[in-house]
């Protein structure tokens, strides 16, 4: 029996009698086991790598299936058990995934709160890469179950947490300063509810920074004067305070050269018991025009009738 030499060796070695294809021939004869050992582990490897393939993809065409026969069903307990069943039985799918967030839909359009608060944590514990974008979004509405919750504290954490996650980037391209906006707003709001005024007026001063010209700029403006002092609830000036537009406030001079009750009003006219200054005379006295004084009405007095008769 021949000795095995190793190929690298067989191929150096200086024999003018064997070509370089003879040597390899030699090779492959003294090492048929090997090879052939070699070769049937590639093939399987590939076999299951094509098995697996096919599984999978066999399990995104069922899971897609129970997915679309959910959708339609009539809404309902049959129809939410049918998402529910897609997400557990067809785990770590897209469909599986769908099924979830369109149960998740159903949970929040009929404000269950019970049942969309763990499903919530469900989404957001297990999300996928593809799914990151959705992360400030899961924790704004969660934020919003909070509130309707009663919440206050727990919600003003979530919104928080959007905010930053948010603020940094994450999210959805494009609507970042309007998405922010909206964050601010709700947490501007929860921190009203909770007591915390100072927490409310850094979030609406942190929209007035982000969209100065948008709708939620303006009513970051009144909610932050209703904060100051300077406007009541429903927008109208507070007592003591200027209205804005020249009015002035209770028992304050209006600026219009009016003056204050029993004073000169700057327009020539006299205080109470004065001369008018225009020939009419106080009351009691002679008007120098045929006119009466005192309990003035044109022929409606006691002992007294039309303009050229007189009195008793």
């Amino acid at each position: 029996m021949s000795k095995k030499v190793p190929i690298k060796t067989l191929l150096r070695t200086n024999d003018a009698f064997l070509t370089s294809s003879e040597k390899i021939w030699l090779y492959v004869q003294a090492n048929t086991k090997k090879i052939a050992l070699v070769v049937g582990l590639a093939a399987a490897a590939v076999i299951a790598v094509l098995i697996v393939r096919a599984v999978h993809d066999s399990r995104l065409a069922k899971a897609l299936d129970a997915f679309h026969l959910a959708q339609e069903l009539p809404p309902g307990e049959g129809q939410n058990d049918a998402f529910m069943a897609v997400g557990r039985d067809y785990s770590g799918t897209p469909a599986a995934r769908q099924a979830l967030y369109a149960l998740l839909g159903i949970y929040l359009a009929q404000s269950d709160t019970g049942e969309a608060l763990p499903l919530l944590d469900e989404l957001a514990m297990n999300i996928t890469p593809a799914e990151e974008s959705l992360r400030p979004l899961l924790l704004a509405t969660k934020a919003g179950l909070l509130e309707q919750a009663g919440l206050a504290d727990e919600a003003m954490v979530q919104y928080k947490a959007a905010i930053a996650l948010a603020g940094s980037g994450q999210g959805e391209p494009g609507a970042s300063s309007e998405f922010l906006a909206e964050l601010y707003s709700s947490l501007g709001r929860v921190a009203l509810a909770a007591g915390q005024a100072e927490e409310a007026r850094k979030a609406y001063e942190d929209i007035v920074f982000l969209a100065p010209s948008s709708f939620r700029a303006y009513t970051a403006q009144v909610r932050l004067a209703q904060l100051s002092g300077t406007v009541t609830g429903d927008g109208t000036p507070a007592d003591g305070a200027d209205a804005g537009d020249g009015t002035p406030a209770d028992g304050a001079d209006a600026g219009d050269g009016a003056q204050a009750d029993g004073a000169d009003a700057g327009d020539g006219a006299q205080a109470d018991d004065a001369d008018a200054g225009e020939g009419t005379q106080a009351d009691g006295a002679d008007a120098g025009e045929s006119t009466q004084a005192a309990a003035p009405g044109p022929e409606t007095q006691d002992n007294h009738e039309g303009h050229d008769h007189p009195a008793d």
